[in-house]
């Protein structure tokens, strides 16, 4: 789980936002992170670095301080997972933003179904630049592309163009028209964007819904235009669906990696909260003895990180074990 952010301003007739609010909208950004912290604006370029978000204002002051005049701003804190792919955070290569030649993205949620591109020069060992390799190399098509298990809220930005894009399938994305500053503000919590408001507005713009904070539609792809605000470009996306997409895929297109099945993984405690007798597995929302349980045939959220659907569990002496196919 990521925390991502940011803002766009329609034009520069606003009082437009403080370093104190994009600082303390980064932080609001922590409880969903914790890991490293990184934003990108146009003047200021990518800046990330593998620290707590607190420290990180600290040592960008400066930097927070020409991010927040500019038309746009995207912010992440990474809270790093493991899984299919190990990208520690310690190696800011990992670390949000993402870059190719011509976007620039940040991601909260897990790709552990796409697969990578064959002869695609990767710079990190994070699932989230596979989004960013499926947009260089096809363009907004190659979203549909990502696989239909796995769950992602993105924002990106064109660099040839200064575009702004936002989509998500599963994880959250939340919205609203600030009117001080005439812009339009995102985040994956109430609680995030909270710091980037003025005030509450029952001022309306075009498409763009306001008055309090919404959430987004999934499965749409939306750019931000000074005309229309949130701009549906590409409506009821579908993705790939199947598990086994790296095996499917590779035969249908050989630009795609064959990639092996996750092997056994041990399981002791669980930060996740999956527990079972050796018949029948639950995930627990609330950890053993709380909370509400589901089945294992059930799926549960994506982003908390497991897909239900893809485990398999044996109890054993050592521990409950399982296996993602």
């Amino acid at each position: 789980m990521c925390g991502i952010a940011g803002f766009y301003r329609f034009s520069k007739k606003g009082k437009g936002f403080s370093s104190e609010q994009l600082a303390d909208c980064i932080i609001s950004t922590h409880s969903r992170g914790g890991d490293a912290v990184g934003i990108y604006s146009p003047s200021i370029g990518i800046v990330k670095e593998p620290q707590t978000a607190i420290k990180f204002c600290s040592d960008h002051e400066k930097e927070l301080a020409i991010a927040v005049k500019d038309r746009f701003c995207i912010i992440h804190n990474r809270k790093a997972a493991s899984g299919r792919f190990f990208a520690p955070a310690k190696d800011n290569e990992n670390n949000h933003p993402h870059e190719s030649k011509d976007w620039i993205l940040i991601h909260n949620g897990i790709l552990h179904d796409s697969p990578i591109i064959k002869d695609y020069k990767y710079n990190s060992k994070c699932d989230s630049e596979i989004a960013v390799s499926y947009l260089q190399e096809f363009g907004l098509d190659g979203l549909e592309m990502l696989c239909d298990d796995d769950g992602f809220a993105l924002a990106f930005v064109h660099k040839p163009t200064g575009d702004l894009y936002l989509i998500r399938h599963h994880n959250p994305i939340v919205y609203g028209y600030e009117r001080v500053s005439d812009s339009l503000v995102f985040g994956s919590t109430t609680e995030i964007t909270d710091p980037l408001a003025w005030e509450e507005t029952n001022h309306n713009i075009k498409s763009l819904s306001v008055g309090t904070w919404w959430n987004m539609a999934e499965n749409k792809l939306c750019k931000v235009t000074v005309d229309n605000g949130l701009e549906v470009v590409k409506d009821n996306l579908v993705f790939v669906r199947t598990k086994h997409v790296y095996e499917t895929k590779a035969k249908r297109d050989p630009r795609f990696e064959r990639l092996e099945p996750i092997q056994e993984t041990k399981v002791y405690g669980s930060e996740y909260g999956v527990y079972g007798d050796g018949q029948q597995s639950f995930f627990n929302r609330g950890g053993r003895g709380g909370g509400q349980q589901y089945p294992v045939q059930q799926r549960s959220n994506p982003a908390y990180g497991i897909d239900l659907a893809d485990l398999h569990f044996q109890l054993t002496s050592q521990g409950i074990q399982y296996a993602i196919n």
